[in-house]
């Protein structure tokens, strides 16, 4: 977990697995790696944790701590979140199911690492 036990800290852990510099000491050791320089985050309006993450700050926060600057970019649909993947313009990025196992069949070496699920199904409908 990366900082404290709160909330917050758990959120911004668990979107950024693998990441973390130390383990802290709460009963496993994560590889000890230099920090990072930057971090380059996808954020969609699809995507409600993204967005939380980003209004609050919460994740340059605890990576501020080790002097790693944060950058969000902004993606228009998984198609175009996967590009960025792809493209090394992001280092981590929100898509839906169906289009990153499309992008994974088609050789793009990406990799799970949170799934959040809640679908919000809506119809857009007007009385003629």
């Amino acid at each position: 977990m990366i900082g404290g036990g709160n909330a917050r800290s758990r959120v911004a852990a668990a979107v950024i697995a693998g990441h973390s510099s130390a383990g802290g000491g709460r009963g496993y050791s994560a590889p000890i790696a230099a920090p990072l320089g930057a971090l380059r985050l996808d954020y969609a309006h699809y995507n409600p944790v993204a967005l939380l993450l980003k209004d609050k700050g919460w994740v340059e926060e605890e990576f501020g701590k080790t002097g790693t600057k944060v950058e969000w970019v902004l993606s228009l649909g998984s198609n175009k979140a996967l590009e960025f993947l792809n493209g090394s313009v992001a280092d981590f990025g929100s898509s839906a199911g169906s289009a990153a196992l499309m992008a994974n069949a088609n050789g793009n070496p990406i990799k799970a690492v949170y799934i959040y699920s809640q679908p919000e199904w809506a119809a857009l409908v007007n009385a003629r």
